[in-house]
C-alpha cells in the first residue's frame, strides 16, 4: 500500500471540494455545500434523491477528531469520491449498504434520523434544491 500521508490526502480532498463548489449549484446563500447521493442509479425510486449538507458533516467530522476518511476511503489516488465506497458493493446491495453506513454512524453520534425515518433524509424540499438543515 502507498505511504499516503495526512496532508496529501487533505490536500486532494481540498482540490476535490474546491472542484465540486465551482460545479454544483446546489448551495445555500451561507455556502453549505449540498450534494445529492445520485449514485447507485435507480431506475424507478420510490422516494426522492437524498440531498445532505456536505459541509455540517465535514464540520462535525473535523470537530470531533476525526478526518474524511470517517467516509470516503484512501486509495492510490487520494480520498475516494463515492461516500463509503458503495461502488464496491455488488449492486443488489448498494442502497443497503448506504442505508446502514448512513444511520449507524448518525445513531453513534446521538444525532440524525434513525432508519425507520425515511422522510428526513428523502425529502422532496431538499431533492429540489432547498436547504435541509
Amino acid at each position: 500500500m502507498p505511504n499516503i500521508t495526512l496532508r496529501s490526502a487533505c490536500a486532494f480532498c481540498c482540490s476535490l471540494l474546491l472542484l465540486v463548489l465551482f460545479a454544483t449549484s446546489s448551495q445555500s446563500a451561507e455556502g453549505d455545500e449540498m450534494l445529492t447521493v445520485s449514485f447507485p442509479v435507480i431506475d424507478k425510486p420510490s422516494l426522492p434523491k437524498v440531498v445532505f449538507n456536505h459541509t455540517k458533516h465535514v464540520n462535525y467530522v473535523d470537530e470531533h477528531g476525526s478526518d474524511c476518511s470517517r467516509c470516503h476511503r484512501v486509495t492510490k489516488q487520494g480520498l475516494s469520491t463515492a461516500a463509503f465506497d458503495v461502488r464496491l458493493q455488488k449492486a443488489g446491495d448498494q442502497v443497503k449498504y448506504l442505508h446502514t453506513a448512513c444511520t449507524d454512524c448518525h445513531s453513534q453520534s446521538g444525532r440524525g434520523p434513525a432508519l425507520v425515518q425515511c422522510r428526513a433524509c428523502h425529502a422532496e424540499a431538499a431533492s429540489l434544491g432547498a436547504n435541509n438543515k
